[in-house]
């Protein structure tokens, strides 16, 4: 059977079409933020994964390429923390991420002293088994915004789906997590409509049990 030559030609463009869109979007990724890897200088088979940029993709994948690399050569990784925070669905890749870590090895996180965890950085940050943190770092809790993938600006979104979507990420991430229940129940309160900053010294004192250890 013979194709018309149309209909090869249809064929080879739309070849040409998805070749192109694959390179890309694998273009688009090079560049941008990364993993900074390096060996803990004092624990033997301890490496930091240090990150400090948006979450945002590649984070997840950069996480994945450096677990793979280092897996067999560590047996703790520190993810090491500086981020104004970003997407929820990225977010959500790097605790799968994560997840797959610690099914066989132990995962520390740490935001060292000026450094900031805002935003969806912060359940990123309490997925470490040992959370290490500075009397210095900042850190915000606010409800999840509406962002057009677009323009990359904040949407209105109407008093029912910001109470829904508010509802489902405090539950998802903050009542499934180390965090104090009385705390946690203080910032629920506190944070509609509005950004909510600590320093890692008042979250100390506070006794909220995100910080466990200081640096």
């Amino acid at each position: 059977m013979r194709l018309n030559p149309k209909y090869l030609l249809t064929f080879v463009l739309l070849g040409v079409l998805v070749f192109v869109s694959l390179k890309t979007e694998k273009n688009a990724l090079i560049g941008k933020g990364d993993v900074y890897v390096s060996e803990h200088p004092n624990r033997y088979r301890t490496v930091v994964f240090s990150w400090y940029d948006d979450i945002s993709a590649p984070m997840s994948l950069r996480f994945e390429e450096a677990f793979a690399q280092w897996a067999d050569k560590t047996d703790t990784i520190i993810i090491d923390l500086d981020s104004p925070g970003g997407s929820l669905i990225e977010g959500q890749k790097v605790i799968d991420v994560i997840n797959a870590m610690k099914r066989s090895h132990t995962v520390e996180t740490q935001v060292k002293a000026n450094r900031y965890c805002l935003s969806m950085c912060v359940p990123i940050y309490l997925q470490g088994q040992r959370r290490l943190g500075s009397v210095s770092s900042r850190w915000m809790f606010h409800e999840p915004k509406l962002i057009n993938v677009f323009t990359d600006e904040i949407e209105e979104q109407n008093s029912f789906d910001q109470k829904r979507s508010s509802y489902k990420f405090f539950n998802r991430y903050f009542v499934n997590s180390p965090m104090d229940e009385k705390w946690r129940e203080k910032l629920r309160e506190e944070w509609t409509g509005k950004d909510v900053w600590f320093t890692g010294a008042q979250l100390i004192d506070q006794q909220a049990n995100i910080i466990q250890e200081t640096i």
